[in-house]
C-alpha cells in the first residue's frame, strides 16, 4: 500500500471513528459521575435557535450560576446531544425560556463545567462513527480491488 493511500484512507478510517467512540466513552463516564455532583441555582440568559445552514437548526441555551461567590456562564445543556432536529430544539427552548430559574449540576473541582440535564444522547455519535468507519472501509476495499492500494 502506498503512503498517500495509507494517509488518506487508513489513518482517517481509524482516527475519526476512534475519536467519536472515545467521545462517547467520556460522555458516559461524566454521566455516571454526575450522579454525585452538587447542584446550584442557575438562570437562563439566552434561549434561541442557532442556524448556519438551511434546515440545520439547533437550540442555543446559555445560563449563569454562582459557585463560591463567583459567577460562571455556560451553554452546556447535556453531556452530548446537540440536535439539528427542529422539533427537538423547539422542545428544548420551551424548557429553558430566558429568565427561567433552573438547576445546574456542577462538576466538582471544575466549577466552570456544568450541565442542566444529566443526559448523554450518544446515538448521533454512534451513527456517525459507524457510518464513517463503514464508508472508509468501503473506499479501502474498492482501492484494494482496483489494485491502487
Amino acid at each position: 500500500m502506498s503512503w498517500p493511500v495509507f494517509l488518506i484512507v487508513v489513518v482517517p478510517m481509524l482516527v475519526v471513528p476512534g475519536f467519536l467512540f472515545w467521545r462517547i466513552s467520556v460522555a458516559q463516564k461524566l454521566l455516571a459521575a454526575s450522579a454525585h455532583w452538587p447542584t446550584v441555582p442557575a438562570t437562563i440568559t439566552e434561549s434561541r435557535f442557532g442556524t448556519n445552514a438551511p434546515n440545520a437548526d439547533w437550540a442555543v441555551v446559555r445560563y449563569r450560576y454562582l459557585v463560591g461567590g463567583k459567577e460562571y456562564l455556560s451553554s452546556r445543556v447535556a453531556f452530548v446531544g446537540v440536535t439539528k432536529d427542529r422539533p427537538k430544539a423547539q422542545a428544548m427552548l420551551a424548557r429553558y425560556p430566558v429568565g427561567a430559574a433552573v438547576t445546574a449540576h456542577v462538576r466538582p473541582g471544575k466549577p466552570d463545567y456544568a450541565v442542566l440535564e444529566r443526559t448523554a444522547d450518544t446515538s448521533t455519535l454512534r451513527m456517525a462513527a459507524l457510518g464513517l468507519g463503514g464508508m472508509f472501509l468501503i473506499v479501502l476495499i474498492i482501492l484494494v480491488l482496483s489494485g491502487k492500494a
